[in-house]
């Protein structure tokens, strides 16, 4: 029975701070000092429990149903696909795309099909989940915001850019310095996603604790806050 009583007192709490943490995206103005960029977060304190949550911006992902081949070869190499594997796998994904595009069924739906592409690797399947989605609908992706692996596995990537970047988290170039040279190249996107992904942790009184990923919509012309598109258990998850 408590155990019962503890989960439904954390599922209220991590809707509680998705809530809140949603709320701070669609007050934020959309420039100035106040705006928000890529990231959000939010917490939610009180004696039944505490719950945190924290909203990255799809666009830091590469989407797989849109980006172009040397963004999807990346993600693929990153999640330990030889070079050779990658631009083959990366061939038949875009082949699956493209017939995507005249079939009923769409594309990807979720990034779990990605293991259904033919030779492809469970565990290079698993591991590309940590850098790609296939609902940020954008082409590019923040290249200021991936992932190191995944920035050094892009080809094609100019190292100036790579540099840039580098020298930027060392604080040695502004960011003004730095857009000005990520705006040379394709792959780059300064436009933000409507989809968000939340990480979910809830930790009660009695030491019970939940985790969940949720992918959620916050379009400021909706008439609802929000709209949670996917939810995951992450408690027992291994990265």
């Amino acid at each position: 029975m408590r155990m019962t009583e503890d989960k439904a007192i954390a599922s209220t709490l991590a809707d509680a701070g998705l809530a809140m943490a949603a709320a701070r995206v669609r007050a934020a103005p959309a420039e100035g000092p106040r705006r928000i960029g890529y990231e959000a977060n939010a917490e939610v304190s009180l004696a039944s429990g505490t719950a945190s949550a924290s909203l990255r911006n799809e666009a830091l992902r590469v989407d797989l149903n849109r980006a172009p081949p040397d963004l999807v070869e990346g993600v693929l190499i990153a999640a330990g696909a030889t070079r050779a594997q990658a631009g083959t796998l990366t061939q038949a994904l875009v082949e699956m795309r493209e017939a995507a595009d005249r079939s009923p069924i769409g594309p990807l739906q979720s990034i779990d099909e990605l293991a259904l592409l033919p030779d492809m690797p469970a565990a290079v399947a698993i591991r590309a989940a940590r850098y790609a989605t296939v609902s940020s609908g954008l082409e590019g992706v923040r290249l200021d915001g991936i992932d190191d692996a995944l920035l050094r596995a892009i080809p094609n990537l100019p190292r100036a850019i790579r540099n840039a970047i580098v020298a930027h988290r060392a604080g040695r170039i502004s960011q003004a310095q730095l857009d000005a040279i990520l705006a040379e190249s394709e792959l780059h996107t300064t436009t933000r996603s409507q989809v968000w992904r939340a990480q979910l942790n809830v930790v009660l009184p009695s030491g019970y604790t939940q985790a969940n990923e949720a992918l959620i919509l916050i379009a400021g012309s909706d008439t609802v806050p929000y709209r949670v598109l996917d939810w995951r258990n992450a408690t027992d998850e291994v990265d």
